[in-house]
């Protein structure tokens, strides 16, 4: 099943969450958060961050 969208506005930014039913009546809720200029925490595994940050128009720096 596809998941809804839910954003919100933050002082540097913005964040949405990816919320997704499962059984018993539970929410399967993925954050990610987007703090400008350019920089995106991307949630991966469990109890990781991949840290986003373009290098210039064509190059990408990954940390997690």
């Amino acid at each position: 099943m596809a998941p809804t969208f839910e954003f919100e506005d933050t002082p540097g930014g913005f964040r949405y969450a990816a919320v997704r039913k499962v059984p018993e009546g539970r929410r399967y809720i993925r954050l990610t958060e987007y703090v400008a200029p350019f920089a995106t925490f991307i949630p991966f595994d469990q109890g990781h961050v991949l840290l986003s940050v373009p290098m210039d128009d064509y190059q990408t720096a990954l940390c997690g």
